[in-house]
């Protein structure tokens, strides 16, 4: 069959022939409405050995080579296309059984083509050996081979095994993250970063302070915590909190460290301790120094 390995197959003669006409005639068809189907091999035919003598018992392991195909797709199509290429052909062990049987079955029927699992042919008039009879190497056959179709498990194992290394993946990104996240925790605990929040955190509190003397009221500037405070609050939150209870402690520092500005606001450079607190008018009213104004500009910046 090597020279039949590369043939098309079609339902109809007119497919046949579009696919002759667009390789230019290099590709060969075989077109299924053409097949005398009455000179087909019976496909549940029993062995030759079986039909002629029931007490023969061959050596080699006799099977049709036709049942050694399967067909996971369009099989009435198929044994119809190998019922016609391979016909009777048997397959058996080795050259020696296959010669044993041949003249065992000789005596009262026809013998069709003998093929062996070694690689040599007995044809259908007892002729064998020589280049012509014997199987060219697998190099030979650039991969016109038969082979068995895949398990039913195979694809079900491709899939987990893809879903495993997406997996790989996803833990060696978040083992990555997870020490990048330690490095800056690490990093945000040196002496320096520290003096850079309290520097950040002074700041603010001078900036709260310069709103109130320039008479914005709380709801005007009412700031969310800094990048600064959010750190600190998240390096001293324990581990074991939570990620609702850590946003929590950042809100309640944040409301902490505001409640001092609004609690006591500053009026005309002193703190208003009274009883009585002064009305938004009656601060946007006061008078602010010159060099409060300056400050202000220059905290800004």
């Amino acid at each position: 069959m090597a020279s039949d390995m590369d043939c098309v197959v079609t339902l109809t003669t007119d497919k046949a022939k579009q696919v002759y006409r667009d390789s230019n005639g290099q590709q060969q068809v075989l077109p299924l409405d053409s097949i005398f189907r009455r000179s087909l091999p019976e496909w549940n035919r029993p062995l030759p050995h079986v039909r002629g003598s029931s007490n023969y018992s061959p050596t080699g392991n006799p099977v049709y080579a036709r049942d050694m195909l399967l067909f996971p797709t369009e099989g009435d199509n198929c044994k119809l296309v190998f019922g016609m290429l391979l016909g009777d052909t048997l397959i058996l062990d080795d050259l020696d059984c296959a010669n044993r049987y041949r003249q065992e079955v000789v005596k009262y029927t026809h013998c069709p083509t003998i093929l062996t699992r070694s690689g040599d042919r007995i044809r259908s008039n007892g002729k064998f050996g020589g280049l012509q009879n014997k199987a060219p190497p697998l190099e030979r056959m650039r991969g016109a081979v038969f082979a068995a179709p895949l398990p039913l498990a195979f694809h079900s194992l491709t899939t987990q095994i893809e879903q495993l290394q997406q997996y790989r993946q996803a833990v060696l990104k978040h083992t990555q993250a997870k020490g990048d996240l330690s490095l800056q925790l690490q990093h945000g605990q040196t002496e320096e970063m520290k003096v850079k929040h309290r520097e950040c955190r002074e700041a603010e509190t001078q900036l709260r302070v310069i709103e109130e003397r320039l008479g914005m009221t709380p709801t005007q500037y009412n700031m969310p915590p800094s990048p600064a405070t959010m750190l600190l609050t998240e390096l001293s939150t324990p581990p074991a909190r939570t990620a609702t209870s850590r946003r929590a402690g950042a809100r309640a520092a944040a409301a902490a460290s505001a409640s001092p500005a609004l609690s006591a606001p500053v009026v005309n450079g002193t703190n208003n301790t009274s009883g009585t607190t002064s009305s938004p008018r009656t601060r946007r009213g006061a008078p602010v120094a010159a060099e409060d104004v300056r400050s202000s500009k220059r905290t800004r910046r």
